[in-house]
C-alpha cells in the first residue's frame, strides 16, 4: 500500500485500539498491564444528577426507584449535588430540606418538585420559591382508602358501634334491625382515584352511588361507575338524598369549610353517616361537633383526618370529639397498609420518567389554590 494510505491505516488501528481498552477512566496502557500513570490518568466523569431524592430510604425504596428510574436518579443522604438536581422527588419537602441542613437557593437548575403524596398542604407555601412548580401523586393509594371507606360503611350499616354501646351499657336487643350496603345512596365529594375507587367497591355489593366533582366531568368507563355525576353547585341537593356522605377531594380554596352545619343539616333528623378521608379542614370542625351532638343515636362520623396534628401527645381536634360516642377515629392511616408507601413512590418516579422522555409534567397544583390559612395537616 503507499505511504499515506499506511498512515492512515496505523493511525485509525492505533485510535481503535486506544478506545477498546479503555475501561471505565482506566488508561488504557493500565489495562493492559503496563504501570499507571496518574498524571496521565483522565479525571473521573462527574456524575450529573438530574432527580435528587431528598428523603432516606426505607427497606426496598432504593429498589423501588432504582427499577424506574436506574441512574438518573440520587439520594441526598448519598452525599449527591443539590445543585445539579433537575428535579427533586420528596415526601415532605420543608422537612427533608430542614433536616439536611438545605433550603431552595441550594437547588439553581430545579425545574420542579415532584411529590409522593396525593396532597399539596404539607409542604409550608409560605417559603415556597415563586414559579417552582409542584406537582403531587393522586390515585395510587386510592385502592387502599376505598378499602377504609368501605369498611366503615359497613360497620355503620350494620350497627357495629351502635350496638356494641347498648350492649355495653345493659341493653340487648335481640334481632335488632341493621341495613344491608344494597339499600344505602352514597354520596361522593371528590372522584378522583379514592373516589373512583370508592365507588367501584360499593357499587359491586349494590349501592346506590352519587359525586360531584370540580368539573362534574368524568370518561365513559368512570361515569358508569355512577348514577349521578355534579358538580360542587349539586352538594345540597346530593347530600339530602344520600345515607353517607365521603369526603374524598383536595384540600383547596374552593374546599376549605366546605361541609358545615347548613349542609351537614341536609342529613339531619335521620340515620346518617360522614366519613373524612381527604383533609380536616375540608369541614367546619365547630359544625361537625354540634351535628354529631344534636343526636347521638342517629348521626355518626368516620375521621382518618384531622385539624391538628400533635406530636404523639394530645388530641388532633379543639373540640371535644373524644366525648362523643358516634365518632370513631383514626390516625390518618387509611392507605397505610403495607407497602403503600412503594406504591406511592414508584407511581410518581412513572411520572418523573415520562417527563424526562418529553411528556408533560404530570399533576401540576395551583399555588394559589392551595396557599391557604391553615396548612391541612400540620406536618
Amino acid at each position: 500500500m503507499g505511504e499515506d494510505v499506511e498512515d492512515r491505516y496505523w493511525t485509525v488501528f492505533a485510535s481503535l485500539w486506544i478506545r477498546e481498552a479503555t475501561v471505565g477512566s482506566i488508561p488504557c496502557h493500565a489495562a493492559h498491564g503496563f504501570p499507571d500513570n496518574p498524571k496521565t490518568r483522565p479525571p473521573p466523569r462527574p456524575r450529573v444528577t438530574r432527580i435528587l431524592l431528598t428523603f432516606p430510604p426505607r427497606e426496598g425504596e432504593r429498589d423501588v426507584v432504582a427499577a424506574v428510574l436506574g441512574d438518573e436518579a440520587a439520594w441526598l443522604v448519598d452525599g449527591a449535588d443539590s445543585a445539579a438536581a433537575e428535579v427533586a422527588l420528596s415526601f415532605w419537602p420543608r422537612k427533608e430540606l430542614r433536616e439536611a441542613g438545605l433550603d431552595w437557593p441550594a437547588f439553581p437548575r430545579l425545574r420542579y418538585v415532584k411529590v409522593a403524596t396525593a396532597g399539596a398542604n404539607h409542604v409550608g407555601w409560605s417559603t415556597w420559591p415563586a414559579g417552582l412548580p409542584l406537582a403531587v401523586t393522586p390515585g395510587a393509594t386510592g385502592p387502599f382508602i376505598a378499602e377504609y371507606v368501605l369498611g366503615a360503611v359497613i360497620a355503620w350499616a350494620r350497627g357495629f358501634w351502635l350496638h356494641t354501646q347498648e350492649i355495653r351499657a345493659g341493653r340487648f336487643r335481640l334481632g335488632a334491625p341493621v341495613r344491608a350496603v344494597s339499600e344505602l345512596t352514597v354520596g361522593l365529594v371528590g372522584f378522583g382515584g379514592i373516589g373512583r375507587h370508592t365507588a367501584r367497591l360499593l357499587r359491586s355489593l349494590g349501592a346506590s352511588v352519587q359525586a360531584v366533582s370540580r368539573s362534574g366531568r368524568a370518561d365513559e368507563g368512570d361515569r358508569a361507575l355512577v348514577d349521578r355525576l355534579g358538580t360542587v353547585a349539586d352538594l345540597p341537593r346530593m347530600v339530602q338524598a344520600c345515607d353517607v356522605l365521603v369526603l374524598c377531594c383536595p384540600l383547596t380554596r374552593e374546599t376549605l369549610h366546605l361541609v358545615d352545619l347548613d349542609l351537614l343539616s341536609g342529613m339531619s333528623g335521620r340515620p346518617a353517616l360522614l366519613v373524612n378521608v381527604s383533609r380536616g379542614p375540608v369541614v367546619k370542625e365547630e359544625d361537625l361537633h354540634a351535628w354529631l351532638d344534636s343526636d347521638g343515636a342517629r348521626h355518626f362520623a368516620v375521621l382518618d383526618v384531622w385539624w391538628q396534628y400533635p406530636k404523639e401527645e394530645g388530641f388532633p381536634f379543639r373540640e371535644a370529639f373524644q366525648r362523643l360516642p358516634n365518632v370513631v377515629m383514626t390516625p390518618h392511616n387509611a392507605p397505610n397498609v403495607a407497602g403503600f408507601r412503594h406504591t406511592i413512590l414508584e407511581a410518581a418516579c412513572r411520572d418523573v420518567l415520562e417527563e424526562l422522555r418529553g411528556g408533560p409534567i404530570r399533576h401540576v397544583v395551583d399555588p394559589e389554590e392551595h396557599r391557604l390559612p391553615v396548612e391541612g395537616d400540620g406536618r
